[in-house]
């Protein structure tokens, strides 16, 4: 998944520290256009980078 890398390298190099699930997760979500059901504040933080549906 280079897309997941890519968006951890490059929130990491801001200072943000998302794991790389997360950012897998939101980059499969993204890729079969379904939604998030979370309470992770991460993922608020990676819908800036990807287009993710929070729930």
């Amino acid at each position: 998944m280079g897309k997941s890398r890519e968006i951890s390298f490059r929130l990491r190099k801001t200072g943000k520290q998302i794991g790389l699930a997360d950012c897998y997760i939101a980059v499969i979500a993204h890729n079969n256009n379904v939604g998030i059901l979370t309470l992770d504040k991460h993922f608020i933080m990676l819908k800036d980078h990807v287009d993710i549906i929070l729930l």
